[in-house]
C-alpha cells in the first residue's frame, strides 16, 4: 500500500524575513545597518553621514522620514560647496541605509522615491592630484629624518609601499616579511574589500623600521602594532598630522594628505613604465579602472617620453633630401603655432 506523501508547508522550509519597526530610533537602526557592512572605514564613514542626516532633520525614529526630509537634506548638502565625490559618499551612505531599512519595512514613506530624490552627483577627476615631485619628496623625507626615526619609517612606507593611512596603522611588526626570492614585502591583512595583498618594498624601508624599533627598545616579529604612539597603536589623524607637519616643514604648499603620499606612489609607478594591471595590484584596485585614473594626471613630459622611438634617424625622401638636410632651418622657416594648455 502506497503511502502517501507529507506536504510540509512552505513557512517551514523557507527562514522569515526579519523586520523592523518604523519606532525604532535612527541611531539603533544605523548600529543594526552597519553591522551587515564589511569594512571598518565604510562603518565609520556610513555612520557619521546617517547621523548627521539625523541630527539635521531633527528627527528620532525610522518611521519620522518622509520624501520632503530627503528633498531638504539634499538640497542642503549640494549647497554647501563641498567636492562631488564627497556629496556622492554621503547620499549613497544614506540611499543604502534607507534601502536597507525599507527591505526590512521600517520606513513608512514610499521607497520607490529613495533612489529618484537622492539622484547621486556624477562625479569626474578634473584637476590632477595633489602630489609631491622628486624634489619635494626629498625635503620632506629629510624633514622626517630629522624630526623622529618613527615618522622617517613611516613616510617611508608611505611613500615606498603606497599603502592606505588606514592599512599603514594597522601594521604588526609580524607584517614586514622576507618573500622566497629574497625581496622585502609588506603584508597587508584585510585591506579595503577585506583583502590580503603583500607589496615589495625596497631594502630602505625596513631598514629604517628597524632602526626606528631599535630606538624604541622593540624588534620585528611580535604581534605589537608597527607604529604607536604613548605605547598604543597609532591612530589615522596621528598620522595625518605627522604627514602635515613635515610637508609643511619642507616648505610644501599644497595640501598634502597620507593619501597623496599614495597617489605618489601610484603615479611613480607609472611614471617607471610599470605595467597599470601590475599597479592595480600593487595598490590593492579591485578594478582597473580605478588605477586608470592615475594615467589622466600624468604630465605632458611623461607622455613625450612614452612615444616610440622607432621613428628616430628616419630621413625624408630622396626627392625631399635637399630641402630636409637641415632640419633646424627648415623648422626656423616654418615655426609650428605654440601649444594651447588644457
Amino acid at each position: 500500500m502506497a503511502h502517501a506523501a507529507t506536504v510540509i508547508p512552505l513557512q517551514y522550509i523557507l527562514p522569515s524575513i526579519p523586520t523592523i519597526s518604523p519606532a525604532l530610533s535612527i541611531v539603533k537602526a544605523r548600529d543594526l545597518y552597519l553591522g551587515s557592512l564589511v569594512s571598518d572605514g565604510t562603518k565609520a564613514a556610513y555612520g557619521r553621514h546617517i547621523e548627521r542626516f539625523g541630527t539635521l532633520m531633527g528627527l528620532t525614529t525610522i518611521g519620522q522620514i518622509e520624501t520632503g526630509h530627503l528633498m531638504v537634506f539634499r538640497d542642503h548638502l549640494m549647497a554647501n560647496g563641498r567636492g562631488a565625490a564627497t556629496h556622492a559618499q554621503i547620499l549613497i551612505a544614506l540611499r543604502s541605509f534607507l534601502t536597507w531599512a525599507a527591505t526590512l519595512n521600517g520606513l513608512t514613506m514610499d521607497s520607490s522615491h529613495i533612489k529618484t530624490v537622492l539622484k547621486v552627483p556624477r562625479v569626474s577627476v578634473l584637476n590632477p592630484y595633489l602630489v609631491l615631485d622628486e624634489e619635494e619628496t626629498m625635503r620632506v623625507l629629510e624633514e622626517a629624518q630629522k624630526a623622529s626615526v618613527r615618522d622617517y619609517a613611516m613616510m617611508l612606507v608611505f611613500l615606498g609601499a603606497g599603502l592606505r593611512v588606514g592599512e599603514v596603522v594597522k601594521l604588526s611588526g609580524l607584517d614586514i616579511c622576507q618573500g622566497h626570492d629574497g625581496g622585502t614585502y609588506i603584508h597587508v591583512h584585510q585591506g579595503k574589500g577585506k583583502k590580503d595583498r603583500k607589496v615589495p618594498v625596497q631594502t630602505e624601508v625596513p631598514a629604517a623600521i628597524r632602526i626606528y624599533l631599535l630606538n624604541w627598545g622593540r624588534v620585528l616579529g611580535t604581534k605589537d602594532a608597527l607604529f604607536q604612539e604613548a605605547g598604543h597603536k597609532m591612530c589615522t589623524r596621528t598620522a595625518a598630522r605627522i604627514v602635515h607637519a613635515h610637508c609643511k616643514a619642507a616648505g610644501v604648499v599644497k595640501r598634502i594628505t597620507p593619501h597623496s603620499l599614495r597617489h605618489t606612489y601610484a603615479i611613480g609607478c607609472l611614471r617607471s613604465g610599470t605595467n597599470i594591471v601590475k599597479v592595480a595590484k600593487l595598490l590593492g584596485h579591485a578594478s582597473i579602472a580605478t588605477t586608470q585614473r592615475y594615467v589622466a594626471h600624468l604630465e605632458m613630459q611623461d607622455m613625450v617620453d612614452a612615444v616610440p622611438g622607432f621613428l628616430v634617424g628616419r630621413q625624408a625622401p630622396p626627392e625631399h633630401s635637399a630641402q630636409a638636410a637641415d632640419p633646424a632651418k627648415l623648422a626656423a622657416s616654418d615655426p609650428l603655432p605654440p601649444a594651447v594648455s588644457l
